[in-house]
Protein backbone atom coordinates (compact mmCIF):
# COMPACT_ATOMS: atom_id res chain seq x y z
CA UNK A 1 0.00 0.00 0.00
CA UNK A 2 2.68 2.41 0.77
CA UNK A 3 4.66 1.40 -2.08
CA UNK A 4 1.89 2.37 -4.35
CA UNK A 5 0.70 5.55 -2.44
CA UNK A 6 4.60 6.32 -3.38
CA UNK A 7 4.12 5.44 -7.22
CA UNK A 8 1.26 7.73 -7.35
CA UNK A 9 2.76 10.69 -5.54
CA UNK A 10 5.65 10.38 -7.70
CA UNK A 11 3.14 10.23 -10.47
CA UNK A 12 0.86 13.27 -9.65
CA UNK A 13 4.29 15.58 -8.95
CA UNK A 14 6.31 15.29 -12.10
CA UNK A 15 2.80 15.69 -14.11
CA UNK A 16 2.69 18.70 -12.27
CA UNK A 17 5.92 20.19 -12.49
CA UNK A 18 5.17 19.71 -16.84
CA UNK A 19 2.01 21.65 -16.17
CA UNK A 20 3.50 24.37 -14.45
CA UNK A 21 6.15 24.69 -17.23
CA UNK A 22 3.46 24.73 -19.59
CA UNK A 23 1.73 27.11 -17.86
CA UNK A 24 4.64 29.68 -17.42
CA UNK A 25 5.64 28.92 -21.28
CA UNK A 26 2.08 29.67 -22.13
CA UNK A 27 2.59 33.47 -20.28
CA UNK A 28 5.88 34.52 -22.16
CA UNK A 29 8.30 33.09 -19.96
CA UNK A 30 11.62 31.33 -21.16
CA UNK A 31 13.45 29.88 -18.92
CA UNK A 32 15.80 26.89 -19.22
CA UNK A 33 14.38 25.24 -15.86
CA UNK A 34 11.19 25.20 -17.75
CA UNK A 35 12.68 24.15 -20.62
CA UNK A 36 14.29 21.28 -19.25
CA UNK A 37 11.07 20.29 -17.09
CA UNK A 38 9.08 20.06 -20.27
CA UNK A 39 11.37 18.07 -22.17
CA UNK A 40 12.23 15.69 -19.62
CA UNK A 41 8.29 14.95 -18.35
CA UNK A 42 7.08 11.76 -17.23
CA UNK A 43 5.22 10.48 -20.24
CA UNK A 44 5.85 7.88 -22.57
CA UNK A 45 7.30 9.88 -25.90
CA UNK A 46 10.97 10.46 -26.64
CA UNK A 47 12.66 13.52 -26.00
CA UNK A 48 11.61 16.18 -28.57
CA UNK A 49 14.39 17.80 -30.72
CA UNK A 50 12.87 21.03 -30.19
CA UNK A 51 13.73 21.81 -26.95
CA UNK A 52 17.27 20.54 -27.74
CA UNK A 53 16.87 23.18 -30.16
CA UNK A 54 15.71 25.95 -27.96
CA UNK A 55 18.70 25.22 -25.65
CA UNK A 56 21.33 25.39 -28.53
CA UNK A 57 19.74 29.01 -29.80
CA UNK A 58 19.89 30.16 -25.96
CA UNK A 59 23.39 28.88 -26.16
CA UNK A 60 24.46 30.19 -29.18
CA UNK A 61 22.77 33.77 -27.71
CA UNK A 62 24.05 33.77 -24.26
CA UNK A 63 26.63 31.36 -23.32
CA UNK A 64 26.48 32.62 -19.49
CA UNK A 65 23.67 30.30 -19.80
CA UNK A 66 25.55 27.23 -19.48
CA UNK A 67 25.92 27.68 -15.73
CA UNK A 68 22.21 27.78 -15.52
CA UNK A 69 21.51 25.07 -17.70
CA UNK A 70 24.02 23.21 -15.24
CA UNK A 71 22.45 23.82 -12.12
CA UNK A 72 18.73 23.14 -13.66
CA UNK A 73 19.67 19.66 -14.84
CA UNK A 74 21.16 19.14 -11.26
CA UNK A 75 18.11 19.94 -9.69
CA UNK A 76 15.92 17.92 -12.39
CA UNK A 77 18.44 14.94 -12.36
CA UNK A 78 18.60 15.09 -7.94
CA UNK A 79 14.90 15.17 -7.28
CA UNK A 80 13.32 12.47 -9.62
CA UNK A 81 12.34 9.13 -8.51
CA UNK A 82 10.54 8.66 -11.91
CA UNK A 83 12.68 7.12 -14.24
CA UNK A 84 11.27 8.05 -17.40
CA UNK A 85 12.38 11.56 -16.13
CA UNK A 86 15.50 10.81 -14.95
CA UNK A 87 16.77 8.65 -18.41
CA UNK A 88 15.17 11.46 -20.54
CA UNK A 89 17.58 13.92 -18.50
CA UNK A 90 20.28 11.90 -19.09
CA UNK A 91 19.30 11.90 -23.12
CA UNK A 92 19.24 15.64 -22.90
CA UNK A 93 22.57 15.76 -21.78
CA UNK A 94 23.94 13.06 -24.01
CA UNK A 95 22.56 15.00 -26.52
CA UNK A 96 24.03 18.63 -26.10
CA UNK A 97 27.23 17.06 -25.24
CA UNK A 98 27.50 15.84 -29.11
CA UNK A 99 25.53 18.48 -30.18
CA UNK A 100 28.27 21.65 -28.78
CA UNK A 101 31.67 21.94 -29.91
CA UNK A 102 35.10 20.36 -28.38
CA UNK A 103 35.56 23.58 -26.98
CA UNK A 104 32.59 25.04 -25.62
CA UNK A 105 32.45 26.28 -22.23
CA UNK A 106 29.48 23.96 -21.61
CA UNK A 107 31.92 20.97 -20.91
CA UNK A 108 33.86 23.35 -18.21
CA UNK A 109 30.36 24.15 -16.56
CA UNK A 110 29.42 20.78 -16.42
CA UNK A 111 32.69 19.96 -14.97
CA UNK A 112 32.61 22.86 -12.27
CA UNK A 113 29.30 21.97 -11.25
CA UNK A 114 30.44 18.06 -10.61
CA UNK A 115 33.45 19.34 -8.57
CA UNK A 116 31.29 21.51 -6.16
CA UNK A 117 28.72 18.32 -5.45
CA UNK A 118 26.06 20.37 -7.17
CA UNK A 119 25.71 17.37 -9.95
CA UNK A 120 26.54 13.69 -9.21
CA UNK A 121 26.61 11.60 -11.83
CA UNK A 122 28.77 8.83 -10.48
CA UNK A 123 28.25 8.05 -8.07
CA UNK A 124 24.43 8.42 -8.89
CA UNK A 125 21.63 8.78 -6.33
CA UNK A 126 18.87 7.33 -8.33
CA UNK A 127 16.11 5.37 -7.34
CA UNK A 128 13.63 4.59 -8.94
CA UNK A 129 9.68 4.90 -6.97
CA UNK A 130 7.62 5.41 -9.71
CA UNK A 131 7.80 1.44 -11.99
CA UNK A 132 6.62 -1.89 -11.17
CA UNK A 133 10.22 -2.88 -11.49
CA UNK A 134 12.37 -0.34 -10.29
CA UNK A 135 15.63 -2.07 -9.57
CA UNK A 136 16.26 -2.92 -13.28
CA UNK A 137 15.43 0.82 -14.11
CA UNK A 138 17.67 2.15 -11.15
CA UNK A 139 20.70 0.17 -12.44
CA UNK A 140 20.09 1.44 -15.98
CA UNK A 141 20.06 4.93 -15.54
CA UNK A 142 23.09 4.84 -12.66
CA UNK A 143 24.97 2.76 -15.84
CA UNK A 144 24.14 5.63 -18.26
CA UNK A 145 24.87 8.20 -15.73
CA UNK A 146 28.15 6.93 -15.05
CA UNK A 147 28.54 6.32 -18.83
CA UNK A 148 28.16 9.69 -19.01
CA UNK A 149 30.04 10.68 -16.17
CA UNK A 150 33.17 8.92 -18.00
CA UNK A 151 32.57 10.99 -20.81
CA UNK A 152 32.89 14.13 -19.12
CA UNK A 153 36.12 13.01 -17.91
CA UNK A 154 37.62 11.88 -21.39
CA UNK A 155 36.21 15.51 -22.66
CA UNK A 156 38.03 17.37 -19.22
CA UNK A 157 41.33 14.92 -20.71
CA UNK A 158 40.88 15.97 -24.12
CA UNK A 159 40.67 19.47 -23.58
CA UNK A 160 44.14 19.84 -22.25
CA UNK A 161 46.79 21.38 -24.43
CA UNK A 162 50.02 19.39 -25.77
CA UNK A 163 51.83 22.33 -23.92
CA UNK A 164 50.45 21.80 -20.49
CA UNK A 165 51.20 18.28 -21.36
CA UNK A 166 54.51 18.57 -21.30
CA UNK A 167 54.89 21.60 -18.61
CA UNK A 168 53.48 18.53 -16.67
CA UNK A 169 55.43 15.85 -17.91
CA UNK A 170 58.55 17.50 -19.00
CA UNK A 171 60.23 13.82 -19.77
CA UNK A 172 57.74 12.99 -22.34
CA UNK A 173 58.95 16.26 -24.61
CA UNK A 174 60.29 16.13 -27.94
CA UNK A 175 63.57 17.72 -27.57
CA UNK A 176 64.03 14.99 -25.29
CA UNK A 177 63.01 12.05 -27.92
CA UNK A 178 64.99 13.90 -30.34
CA UNK A 179 68.60 14.12 -28.50
CA UNK A 180 67.92 10.58 -27.79
CA UNK A 181 67.75 9.41 -30.81
CA UNK A 182 71.10 11.51 -31.81
CA UNK A 183 72.71 9.47 -29.42
CA UNK A 184 71.76 6.03 -31.31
Amino acid sequence: MQKRFRQLFTSVKEHSSVGYAKVATAGGFCDIDLIIVKATGPDDIPLPEKYINELMKIFSICPPSFQTFSLSFSRRFGKTHCWRVALKCLLLLHRLLRALPENSSFRTELLWTRSNSLLSLYPCHFRDEYSSNPEDYTVFIRSYAQLLDAALDCSALDGRSYSTYYEEFPENSIEKDERSGEDD
